[in-house]
Parts: structure tokens; sequence; C-alpha cells
């Protein structure tokens, strides 16, 4: 099998699956099922793949909770695990497009969503898997990204950004330093330490970053994203210490970090 890299800077529909339908198609679909274009099956197709990869299966049992509050975008850091769907089905093989296309000629119970069995053994065996196989470190590559993007507080990594620059220390000292702040808190759990460790390191200097670190990041947000989207306040309010303590400042103002 050619392994290629996904490229997340191609353009990528975001739009959610429920506001693409039509006024028609919300009508027919208390009756019947109903036909969708190419870009709704797309984004169907990605609130299915973020239900299978956050769920917690039980055989023959679904959250149907989850399922909606994926749909009706109540949670709003999943909006990432939609996005690199739509980033794995920009980059399908021959075989897998062949199948999407064959979906595409199908209608579907939009009322009963686990009734549609086609799509489901599609998103399982063509994007579940890979996901959780061979692409489980770009997965963790893209949602970090995404978040250090848009929810993380541009001022405090600007500025732990400068402090690593002016900084005495070497970097992987000064991570240290960082890294024991986050540990001496007491209203982050274990796994959002290691996340928040992650957060400043792909900022300050992502050439860094590693395979490993990216799996790692894969694992957390597959088992973590629900609870994390929750707690995203918290994680902020954490990384603005950093910058209110002024922990790379010493005494006479010259920017540098203390040794410990």
């Amino acid at each position: 099998m050619d392994f290629k890299r996904l490229n997340f800077t191609d353009p990528i529909n975001s739009t959610p699956f429920v506001k693409m339908l039509t006024k028609e198609q919300v009508n027919s679909s208390r009756e019947k099922k109903i036909k969708l274009h190419p870009e709704q099956l797309k984004a169907y197709i990605a609130d299915f793949y973020t239900y299978g990869l956050l769920d917690a299966k039980k055989p023959g049992v679904y959250n149907l909770q989850l399922y909606s509050d994926i749909m009706f975008n109540k949670l709003e850091l999943l909006k990432y695990v939609k996005g690199f769907c739509h980033h794995l089905l920009k980059n399908l093989d021959v075989d897998s497009n062949e199948d999407l296309a064959s979906l595409a000629k199908l209608k579907y119970n939009i009322i009963k969503p686990f009734s549609n069995h086609e799509l489901l053994n599609f998103v399982d065996e063509q994007l579940l898997d890979v996901t959780f196989s061979y692409r489980k470190w770009e997965f963790g590559q893209f949602i970090l990204q995404e978040l250090v993007r848009n929810d993380i507080d541009k001022s405090v990594l600007d500025f732990v950004d400068e402090g690593f620059k002016s900084s005495e220390l070497n970097f992987q000292d000064q991570l240290f330093k960082i890294m024991d702040h986050f540990n001496r808190s007491l209203r982050l759990t274990e796994l959002e330490k290691a996340l928040s460790t992650m957060i400043v390191k792909i900022k300050v200097d992502p050439e860094r970053m590693t395979v490993a670190d990216f799996l790692s990041m894969g694992s957390f947000f597959q088992s973590n994203l629900i609870a994390y989207s929750k707690r995203i306040k918290i994680i902020n309010s954490e990384m603005q210490y950093l910058k209110n303590k002024k922990l790379f400042i010493k005494d006479n103002g010259k920017r540098r970090g203390p040794r410990l």
C-alpha cells in the first residue's frame, strides 16, 4: 500500500450536515429515505466518523445523545474531528472512491441514522480502521494544530514563544520549567498536563515534535476530546498563569529562565 501524507492545506467544506439540508429534504425525511447530494453525503459521513471515533462502542448499543450532540454541534471542538474526516475523504484510494460513489446513489434514513448499514460499514472499514492504524499520528497532529490555532489564547502563546527565544536556558530546561508548573497544578488532570506541555512545545518549536508525540495526542483526543471540550476554559486559565506570573522574567527585568 502506498502511503501519502494528508495535506491539511487542501480546502474542505466544513458546513455541518444539518445546515446543508433543504427544507424539502427535512420534510421528506419524516416519512421516507432521502437522497443526498455529494457534499451532504460527505458531511453526513463526517458525523458518523466522529461518533465512531469517540464512542466507546458496545455491540448493538448506540449512544443517541452523543450522536445528537455531534450532529447539532453541541460540543464545539468536535468540529476538528469532522474536519479530519473530510481530509481523509479527499485522499481515498481508487477502490474506496468507487465505494463512495456507490453510496452516493443510495437513499438514507436520517431519522434512524444507525439503520444505514452500508454507510456505517464504509465509515468503519475505509475511515476509522485507517485512523486507528497508520493515520493516528496525523489525526493527533491535525487536532493539536487546530486547537493551538483557534482555541488557546494567542497572547499567551506568543508570550511563551518570546520567553523561550529570550531565555538563557536551553530548550529542554525551559520546557522542563513549564512542565513543572503544569505538574503542580491542582486543576488539571494528568492527561491535561501532558496536553498543555504539547501545546507549548508545538508553538515554540514545532520541528521538535515527533511522530511519537502526535501518536500520543491521537490517543488522547480519541479518548478525551469530549471531556476536553468542556474544560477548555480551565486549560486556557492555566496557560494564562505562565504570562501573569512572568515565569521567564528575572528580577532585573531581563528575560531568562531561572535555574531550577
